[in-house]
């Protein structure tokens, strides 16, 4: 996170001093094969077009930086930054053309400074959106890279095959990657309209639709987008029952945040008929599929009974796994009960390592707990200046210790 930061810091005010917008252009042709459209050729000209054009911008705006390497050796500072700019950047397409056997494109970079500069900002501004963008935009630059490293694969072997039954696999393999990789384009610009990335403003009307174009080339992802839109009413008249269909249709194939938003429906009885079994059946097939929401939900859902006996195993072996996974909220629930002894074995070392966790993700009540042990020196050696740190870092989150109290736990 602290490299996260840095580098926000590094780019802003290598930013500030870069005043006028800065275009690149490539161009790239790309030979096709005996199984390429027209269509698919333009995907492929493009995908490497793009990939030149991003690692130009990258290592202009990473020399501008002037960072040779990290800590430990490594160049991963230009990729970071290579990933931060393609959010920011406009892309334009000044030429192409198609011989019947190769595709010929060219294509222009915009990086504004300005641009670049406010959005860095606006996500800085809140952290969690921040991670959260980076990911959907390394997720996509990974998709679109395995896909256009496949379709290469595949066009390799189509020029190598002697068998005639081979060719026609490998050939309607390649259809099938040249589709998801027009899906997972038409992903991304439903994604820019969302968050307002690469030129576009933040526009959910705009977003579903190109979204609900993805899915209907199979991009489970936009679907999931599509239906869960439906269920909040963003970008959408809102429709429960729509959102309901939706999102059974792709619980039963398997995808793990259906199963989970169908497990809540069926919890709240929105768009489907209130029932506690339907809700636990999803619920524990999410979290069988390592869903951390699903873990500590199926937890709490254990621990309250709710229509079935209280079970006292389950809900720690669910809170667990949600807590390796990561759930601040988790890992402060499991600190208190090694702490306590309450459905679980007493153990304060185990109970100090996971409040530990939740503390070091900011958990309000973990912080306000540590200052309270070493307040009063329970289960740690009496340290007040210890106390001190973590009730400030407490109040630095808007939370006020109680010190000799235990009302947060």
């Amino acid at each position: 996170m602290k490299y996260r930061l840095l580098l926000i810091t590094l780019l802003l005010s290598t930013l500030t001093a870069w005043s006028d917008a800065k275009e690149f252009v490539r161009d790239h042709t790309y030979t096709a094969g005996d199984a390429d459209s027209k269509i698919s050729s333009r995907q492929m000209a493009l995908q490497e077009v793009k990939r030149e054009l991003l690692n130009e911008i990258g290592i202009y705006i990473y020399s501008r930086i002037d960072i040779s390497e990290n800590s430990i050796g490594e160049t991963d500072a230009k990729q970071e930054i290579r990933t931060v700019t393609a959010g920011f950047v406009k892309t334009d397409v000044l030429e192409e053309k198609w011989n019947g056997y190769e595709f010929y494109i060219k294509a222009r970079m915009t990086a504004d400074p300005e641009e670049i500069q406010n959005r860095i900002k606006s996500l800085a501004s809140t952290e969690n959106e921040n991670i959260k963008l980076k990911e959907q935009l390394n997720q996509s630059a990974e998709v679109n890279k395995g896909n256009r490293l496949k379709m290469l694969e595949l066009k390799k072997a189509l020029l190598e095959s002697k068998s005639d039954n081979e060719k026609q696999k490998l050939a309607l393999a390649y259809a099938q990657k040249s589709k998801d990789i027009s899906a997972n384009e038409l992903y991304e610009k439903g994604f820019d309209f969302t968050w307002g990335t690469r030129g576009e403003n933040i526009d959910h009307n705009e977003a579903i639709k190109w979204y609900k174009k993805a899915a209907e080339k199979g991009h489970s992802t936009a679907e999931y987008i599509v239906y869960l839109a439906y269920y909040s009413g963003k970008g959408v008249k809102q429709n429960y029952e729509k959102a309901a269909e939706g999102m059974k249709k792709l619980a039963n194939l398997g995808v793990t945040n259906a199963q989970y938003q169908l497990s809540l429906m069926f919890r709240g009885g929105h768009g489907v008929q209130r029932s506690y079994e339907q809700e636990m059946y999803w619920l524990i097939m999410a979290a069988e599929q390592d869903h951390f929401l699903a873990h500590s939900s199926l937890a709490d859902r254990y621990s309250a009974g709710g229509g079935m006996p209280k079970n006292t195993k389950k809900p720690i072996f669910w809170l667990i796994a949600s807590a390796e996974q990561g759930d601040e909220f988790a890992q402060y629930d499991l600190a208190i009960k090694y702490m306590s002894g309450r459905g679980i074995d007493q153990n304060r070392r185990v109970a100090l390592y996971w409040l530990s966790k939740a503390a070091d993700q900011g958990h309000t009540d973990a912080l306000c707990y540590f200052g309270m042990l070493y307040y009063q020196g329970e289960g740690v050696e009496k340290n007040i200046p210890k106390a001190s740190y973590w009730f400030d870092k407490a109040a630095a989150k808007g939370k006020t210790c109680k010190k000799e109290s235990k009302d947060y736990v």
